[in-house]
């Protein structure tokens, strides 16, 4: 698939009061958790007003993704030093890595359980602080520096699961395996 142009969509952001135009939900993410998961209040069903997403589209815009918010982190590595940011890049991953191996996407809390059974071990403890930290005012946590163990660890991590979403790109399966 080329890559397509995003479109501007309304958005609201956590803690925000005003609606602004953003690519920030324009993702084939969005449109296959709409299209799959999405309810209607009123008026017609989601599966009907959005194409469906492929897996192999999916798996594909996961990979760029994975490997674009890596290289913004590393061009601004102050940003993810927080408590906000920081276990939430955690959690993030285990949840993209969850959706190249099954083709799905699932919550942060499925990729996180999915990541402890799958992955390495050594990220083990790391995931499960990372869950741990996710409660609290992320407008307080976003000014919070993080704990310099877990940042560094954090760093690994991403650079793994980019490495490893390279690896099983073309053979899914792979995932099944304790990586």
């Amino acid at each position: 698939m080329p890559r397509r142009t995003r479109r501007l969509l309304l958005y609201l952001d956590h803690g925000s009061r005003e609606l602004v135009r953003s690519d920030h939900d324009d993702s084939l993410v969005v449109y296959w958790v709409l299209r799959e998961k999405g309810i209607a209040l009123s008026g017609p069903e989601p599966r009907g007003l959005v194409i469906p997403v492929s897996a192999e589209d999916l798996r594909r815009e996961i990979l760029d993704t994975m490997s674009t918010w890596r290289e913004s982190f590393l061009a601004n590595p102050h940003k993810l030093d927080n408590r906000f940011y920081q276990p939430f890049a955690v959690l993030s991953y285990c949840r993209m890595l969850h959706t190249l191996q099954t083709g799905t996407v699932e919550s942060k809390r499925a990729g996180a359980a999915w990541a402890t059974e799958v992955l390495d071990n050594r990220w083990k403890q790391l995931i499960h602080r990372a869950w741990n930290d996710r409660p609290g005012d992320p407008s307080l946590k976003v000014h919070q520096q993080a704990d310099p163990a877990n940042l560094r660890d954090t760093w690994e991590f991403m650079k793994y699961a980019v490495d490893l979403g390279q690896l099983w790109q073309g053979d899914p399966a792979r995932g099944m395996q304790r990586c």
